[in-house]
């Protein structure tokens, strides 16, 4: 018989701190389905992002409730595993807006997320994995590729049925005892409902990885490679921001012990953009990717790192297009286990952005988002929580700046 699991509390971490390491990516799939429902309650105290300057802001503030099922199905064999997964989310917020610049008298919000993974390993040599996410929605966590902390899109919620879809295979083969490869592709799509965001992030964007892998030591991998990036706009004038990335790297894999992991790539990403209408333009910057785990206790543990790169932004400017951002993520996230039944979360993104092209060339933006949580396990099937979500986004263009607060209250139902 399946067994109902409840869990009631105030405010369920929110994904927009982190990509955070959860207990069922260290332990797999363990049965043959599973599903869920959440009811929240919730206050949100600037629900349109407005600037603390805007007359209007005060009508972003308000309560709501959220109602969220979800259903997953796992299957796994000798060599094979696979998770398919769907969760929708429906929230209605109490505020609505008509002011000058924004009109929304919708009270709701309408979340799909589908996701889809498969592993296969075909001996001991050579191993393929491959991933799906598709989502419609409107929070920056909820449409940021779910593969990394970068928000490529605007830093804060848009309404209406925004798609994401995210696809990915990697091809692994150990070549011989000392050097492996790594074959890759990434595929992102982005689709926006507003037409004027439509026009200037509408896009695909291409990865593809080809590296080695040298096995240097036991608890040691020296990595190289090279990472080609096409990003496709779709619509113009957006369309000029069409930028290929060629990307050098060298890093490393490192165990130095084994409940401490870390890895690290450094190099050089040259961007071209070939459609500018004041001709072609290229880009030499910095490219970095690093983290370090630490699972110090059986149910604790600490996570951190750092990626550098270039990405898409929602600025475009007036005068001549801004191409694209310089941006540098910090990101880091503990959970610790302060007696036997309950836990903290406590986690932080910061992302700092340098815009690149047109008016605003050279104007820096940093977007910050803190995630605090206590969870009581009250037995294996009841738990309750608390906690908070912070946004806040400085910018030097005028009017763009904003902070937000968010608590949440509610119950989930596991089977």
């Amino acid at each position: 018989m399946n067994k109902i699991v409840a869990s009631f509390g105030v405010a369920a971490l929110g994904a927009s701190s982190i990509q955070a390491v959860s207990a069922q990516n260290l332990t797999g799939p363990s049965r043959l389905w599973d599903a869920s429902l959440t009811l929240r309650a919730f206050y949100d105290d600037n629900r349109f992002a407005l600037r603390d300057s805007d007359p209007a802001k005060d009508d972003g503030k308000g309560f709501g409730f959220q109602i969220s099922p979800s259903v997953g199905l796992n299957w796994a064999g000798p060599a094979t595993t696979v998770r398919l997964g769907y969760t929708y989310s429906f929230k209605w917020y109490e505020s609505t807006l008509d002011s000058a610049t924004i009109d929304e008298d919708e009270h709701d919000d309408q979340t799909h997320t589908f996701t889809a993974a498969l592993n296969h390993a075909f001996n001991d040599r050579y191993s393929i994995a491959l991933s799906e996410s598709f989502v419609v929605g409107q929070e920056p966590d909820t449409l940021r590729d779910p593969d990394g902390p970068l928000f490529s899109g605007p830093p804060f919620r848009v309404p209406g049925d925004n798609i994401r879809n995210y696809a990915s295979v990697a091809f692994n083969a150990e070549v011989t005892p000392l050097l492996g490869v790594t074959l890759a592709y990434n595929n992102s799509y982005y689709n926006y409902d507003a037409d004027l965001l439509s026009d200037i992030l509408d896009r695909m964007e291409h990865t593809a990885t080809v590296m080695g892998r040298w096995h240097l030591q036991p608890e040691t991998t020296g990595l190289f490679g090279y990472t080609f990036r096409y990003a496709d706009f779709l619509e113009d004038p957006g369309t000029q921001r069409d930028r290929r990335s060629h990307i050098v790297f060298v890093g490393a894999e490192h165990s130095f012990r084994p409940d401490l992991r870390g890895s690290a790539k450094v190099g050089i990403e040259f961007a071209e953009y070939p459609d500018l209408e004041e001709g072609s333009e290229s880009e030499v910057s910095p490219y970095a990717d690093a983290n370090l785990l630490f699972m110090y206790l059986p149910e604790s543990y600490a996570q951190v790192g750092v990626t550098h790169q270039r990405s898409a932004t929602d600025v475009i400017g007036n005068v001549n297009i801004v191409r694209d951002s310089e941006t540098t993520v910090l990101y880091a996230k503990v959970r610790h286990m302060l007696a036997p039944r309950l836990f903290a979360d406590v986690s932080g993104t910061l992302q700092h952005s340098e815009f690149s092209g047109g008016q605003f060339d050279g104007d820096n933006e940093t977007f910050y988002l803190v995630g605090l949580q206590l969870e009581y396990q009250i037995n294996p099937y009841l738990a309750a929580h608390v906690g908070y979500n912070y946004d806040n986004l400085c910018s030097d263009i005028p009017f763009r700046g904003y902070d937000r607060n968010r608590v949440y209250i509610g119950m989930r139902a596991s089977y």
